[in-house]
Parts: structure tokens; C-alpha cells; sequence
């Protein structure tokens, strides 16, 4: 395989930006949304919190996706070979078709009803096709990639089939005897998600392993490897213990989420070692996987406690678990899109490090701050439902709500400050590209 790095950066280009404006959208409807949660008596009717919310699920998800896709259109690009670009842009058309129609589906008011994937089932179709073509170039080229890196290799390739089924799987629902059946349904339905986003971690680990290694390491011991597939496939029963699921369904899910103590553990020390040995000026780059580091121990820890069912009884549907959910998707998958942009379209400024790094510091500060107030509203709510009404409870919790904007307005400044350079960065290259290629036609 000849490697074509000028135009790889041209291939996976459009992917980048595209997750940046998402990540920027978010952020801004993520700001809406506290508005209306913090002062729910001013009219809403604009743009009503039924509307915002499955905005807010569906658009990092695009950018998550566009920007696993973009690397792969980057690493598996091919010198002379035109329809590695043709299937690059093809799954990019699709990406759009399907981020174009969903969206505004849900701002119409059209929704699927489901937890994450609330657009329409008919705009799945496009979106899984992206996928297809994602995995295709993966694989075609997945020799080469286990070269370079046979663990990086292993994570992205089984959390590559793990997105395309986790998202097969939300549409079993459309099947009447599993639609029809409250227990199948949810219990499919989280299963769904689950593999869902434990294939977008995994795929994203995997990247990461590609970008921070230097040399390629050997594969771990097959057993490792056989139980986080077991604690990825079975920690979906969780999430809603007091549903009237099977009940080995619960033990599984139980047994499943303690065993990431081990993985805790083990993030936790290298977090510790790490932080002794770093000096206090980083790259971006270092910088940018320091937090992915941080909130991979905190998602880790909560996940552990949050599935202890005690625990679990308290914090369930409550702020506690909003904050896990945003935590886990903008302290680690965002951050490693990040790492992926950033690896490919490198910073070459002072100012433009100097951004990407205070940007850095407010979202980790920032987060911090959000899981505070939001813990402490979560857990306020868990304790006082047991023998408190509704109206007793939301006026306890209220006073909290009114800092949602404050730090949501921090936080949009925060993703916006590194998802700006990421698109100057890739429109700097793609100029230089540009440049360069007219000079040797020029010549």
C-alpha cells in the first residue's frame, strides 16, 4: 500500500469539520435546553424541550461518527486509487443525507420515541450504509493496520461491527412481536444502545492506540479479550433494573459492570504514574489525552457504582445520570476525535495551541463544576422521591437549576474555542494542499 498523506488529509477533511460544526451545535443547543430546564415558566414555544433534547442525543453522535470516519478515510487512503476516494465521498453524502433529514424530522416535531436514536427509523437506512462503507475500507485495508498496530487494530475492528449491530439492533422494534412486547422491547432497546456506544469506545480506544504508540505491541492474552467482549455485551441490563427483565439478565449485567473495576484500577494507577512524570508545558496532543484519561477513570467509577442496584435505585433518572451520560460523551469521545483531528491537521501556531489548550482547561473545568451541581441535584432528587411528591421535590431542586446556564455557557465557549482551530487547521492544510498543487502544475 502507497501512502498519498496530501490527499488522504483532502479525503478526510470534509469529515472533520463537519464533526467540529456539530460539536458546536451541540453546545449550543445543549445552552437552549438548561435555559428552558432552569426557567421553565418563560414560553417555550419556539423550540420546546421535547424538540431540543433529541437534537442534543443526535448531533454528537454525527460528530463522533464523522470524525471515526474521516480517520479511516485519512489512514486507508490508497496513492492511485480512485475508488477509495469515490467510497470516502460516497459514505460522507450519506452521512449528510442522514444528519440533514433527522434533524430536521426532530425540530418538525417527528420523533421515534427511543432513548438516543429518536429520528425517524427511515433515516437509519443512510446512516447504517455510511457505516457499511466505513467498514469495508477498514477491513480491505485491516492487514495493513494490524502491521502497524495488532491491538489498535483488534479495538477498532470488533468496535467497528459493534456500532453497525448495536444500531441494526434499535430497529428490531419495527418487529411487531418485539414492538408489541413491552419486556423484549426495552430489554433489546438497551442492548442496542449499549453496543452501540461500547463500539464507539472501542473504536475510539483503538484510535488512540494508533495515534500514542510508537511502536506496534503484541496482542494481549485471548481471555482479556473474551471478558471485555463479556463486560461489553452484557452490561445493558443495568440500566433499567426494575424493569420486569429476566432476572439472570440482572445478574449478568451485575456481574458484567464490577469486572470494570479491574479496568479502574488500572487507569487509575497509569493515571497517577503519568502525572508524576509529565512536565507542565504539553503538546495539544498530550494535553488532549490527559483529559481522556481523566474522565475514562471517572466514567469508569461512576458506571461501577451507578450498577450497584442500591445505588442504582437512588440515582436512576435523575441529573446523576445525565451527567454521566455527558461526562462519558464530551471528556472522552469528543477529546479523541480531537486527538484524531489534531493528529492529521497538526496546530502549527503558538495561538492556535495557546487556544486549544485554555479551550481544554475550561471543558475539564467546566465538567467538573456540571458534575457537582448535578450530582448533588441528582442525588437530592433520588432520596426525597421515596417519600416526597413531585411538587416538593422540583421546588427543592429548582435554586439548583438556575447555575445550568452559567456553566453551560462555559462550556459551549469551551468546545467552541478547539472545534474553531480544528476547522482552521483543516482549511490552513487544504490550503497549503492547493498551493502546493499549483506550483507543480505551474512547474
Amino acid at each position: 500500500m502507497i501512502f498519498d498523506e496530501e490527499n488522504a488529509k483532502r479525503a478526510s477533511l470534509p469529515f472533520f469539520i463537519l464533526a467540529a460544526c456539530t460539536f458546536i451545535l451541540t453546545s449550543i443547543v445543549g445552552l437552549l435546553a438548561s435555559f428552558i430546564v432552569a426557567f421553565p415558566d418563560i414560553n417555550h414555544s419556539i423550540l420546546p424541550f421535547e424538540r431540543l433534547r433529541p437534537l442534543h442525543t443526535l448531533l454528537p453522535i454525527v460528530g463522533v461518527l464523522a470524525g471515526l470516519q474521516g480517520w479511516i478515510s485519512f489512514i486507508t487512503f490508497e496513492k492511485g486509487k480512485k475508488n477509495t476516494s469515490s467510497l470516502s465521498n460516497l459514505s460522507f453524502s450519506l452521512l449528510l443525507i442522514f444528519i440533514s433529514g433527522a434533524g430536521l424530522s426532530l425540530v418538525l416535531g417527528k420523533f421515534s420515541g427511543r432513548e438516543y436514536f429518536s429520528w425517524p427509523p427511515l433515516f437509519s437506512i443512510p446512516l447504517i450504509l455510511s457505516i457499511v462503507i466505513m467498514c469495508f475500507l477498514l477491513f480491505k485495508k485491516f492487514s495493513y493496520l494490524f502491521k502497524k498496530s495488532p491491538e489498535g487494530s483488534w479495538l477498532i475492528g470488533f468496535g467497528s461491527i459493534f456500532i453497525l449491530i448495536g444500531l441494526t439492533e434499535s430497529l428490531a422494534w419495527l418487529i411487531p412481536s418485539i414492538g408489541n412486547n413491552f419486556v423484549k422491547d426495552l430489554t433489546l432497546q438497551w442492548h442496542g444502545i449499549d453496543t452501540f456506544f461500547a463500539g464507539l469506545n472501542a473504536f475510539l480506544y483503538g484510535l488512540g492506540v494508533f495515534v500514542l504508540q510508537k511502536d506496534p505491541k503484541p496482542l494481549r492474552k485471548n481471555w482479556l479479550y473474551a471478558i471485555a467482549v463479556f463486560s461489553l455485551l452484557f452490561t445493558f441490563g443495568h440500566h433499567h433494573y426494575v424493569s420486569p427483565q429476566p432476572h439472570f439478565f440482572k445478574i449478568l449485567a451485575f456481574i458484567a459492570s464490577m469486572i470494570g473495576m479491574f479496568s479502574f484500577v488500572k487507569h487509575f494507577r497509569a493515571y497517577k504514574i503519568k502525572a508524576k512524570e509529565e512536565m507542565a508545558s504539553r503538546s495539544v496532543l498530550e494535553t488532549l489525552f490527559r483529559s481522556v484519561k481523566l474522565w475514562t477513570i471517572v466514567s469508569f467509577g461512576t458506571g461501577i457504582l451507578f450498577a450497584i442496584p442500591q445505588f442504582n435505585l437512588i440515582v436512576h433518572g435523575t441529573y446523576f445520570i445525565v451527567i454521566h451520560a455527558m461526562g462519558s460523551m464530551i471528556g472522552v469521545q469528543l477529546m479523541l476525535v480531537f486527538v484524531a483531528g489534531f493528529s492529521i491537521y497538526k496546530s502549527a501556531s503558538q495561538k492556535s495551541e495557546y487556544r486549544i489548550k485554555l479551550g481544554v482547561k475550561l471543558l475539564n473545568n467546566t465538567l467538573i463544576l456540571l458534575w457537582v451541581l448535578m450530582g448533588i441535584i441528582g442525588l437530592i432528587k433520588g432520596i426525597m422521591r421515596i417519600d416526597h411528591n413531585y411538587y416538593e421535590i422540583n421546588n427543592t431542586i429548582q435554586y439548583y437549576l438556575y447555575f445550568l446556564p452559567l456553566l453551560g455557557m462555559i462550556l459551549f465557549i469551551s468546545i467552541s474555542l478547539i472545534s474553531i482551530e480544528m476547522i482552521r487547521v483543516c482549511i490552513k492544510v487544504n490550503r497549503g494542499i492547493e498551493v502546493k498543487a499549483k506550483g507543480f502544475m505551474k512547474v
